[in-house]
C-alpha cells in the first residue's frame, strides 16, 4: 500500500514538472521568436 501511494506522489511530481516545463518552453519561444510573431502579425 505504501509503495502504491508514493507512485502517485511520483506521477502527481512528474505531472507538476512537465507541465512547468511546458510554460517554460512557451516563454522561450515567445521571448526568442517575438520579432517574427511580430512581423507575421
Amino acid at each position: 500500500m505504501q509503495e502504491e501511494d508514493d507512485l502517485r506522489g511520483l506521477a502527481k511530481v512528474a505531472d507538476f514538472m512537465r507541465a512547468i516545463s511546458f510554460l517554460f518552453l512557451a516563454i522561450h519561444i515567445y521571448w526568442f521568436c517575438y520579432e517574427w510573431f511580430a512581423q507575421t502579425g
